[in-house]
């Protein structure tokens, strides 16, 4: 016997979610779980563009991971400093910030990814389960656009298991591949 289901917006919203979550959970390829996280974070918040900047602790810069812009993902290598940019409020704990309030700050993040800062954008922390910020995700909505805040509880769901699927990338990497040549290394027991 079969039923017609009917699901409201935020049950059909959860199952999406939830279903990107175990998708970019089980690839440990750091660059097809960072496409498949921004295609999901694009459709789901509605945004035009969106990029991934990792963080690294080491070097205190942030690595332009990929862009999802017009319906494709690019990797375009990039980095910036910490320093005097709009990403530093995102250490001292904030959630959330909106591209406007740092106009002249922002230039040097956008720049990068899309050339300018093209206002209506907003900067999410990508947090690891220790609190320890592991990149950030950049969303344009357009002009004259707002995410609703249900919509942006659910992408800051999304967001932290990225970055789980972004620490067991990287471990990963580390038990697989050769640290000088970056090549598969098999070990025979």
């Amino acid at each position: 016997m079969i039923t017609n289901f009917s699901f409201s917006e935020t049950e059909c919203n959860l199952m999406v979610l939830n279903f990107a979550s175990n998708l970019i959970s089980h690839i440990s390829n750091q660059e097809l779980m960072v496409e498949f996280a921004l295609e999901t974070i694009a459709d789901f918040s509605k945004a035009e563009r969106t990029a991934l900047f990792s963080y690294n602790d080491k070097t205190d810069m942030f690595n332009l991971e990929g862009v999802f812009n017009e319906g494709r993902f690019l990797r375009q290598p990039a980095s910036l400093s910490l320093k005097g940019c709009c990403l530093e409020e995102l250490f001292e704990g904030t959630s959330c910030i909106k591209s406007e309030r740092y106009q002249s700050s922002c230039q040097a993040v956008f720049r990068p990814i899309w050339g300018e800062c093209p206002g209506n954008c907003f900067l999410m922390p990508v947090v690891s389960t220790k609190n320890r910020c592991m990149g950030v995700v950049i969303f344009y909505l357009g002009i004259d656009r707002e995410m609703p805040f249900e919509n942006m509880q659910y992408l800051r769901q999304f967001v932290t298991v990225l970055a789980i699927a972004m620490e067991n990338s990287r471990l990963f990497d580390l038990a697989v591949l050769d640290g000088l040549t970056k090549l598969l290394s098999l070990i025979h027991i």
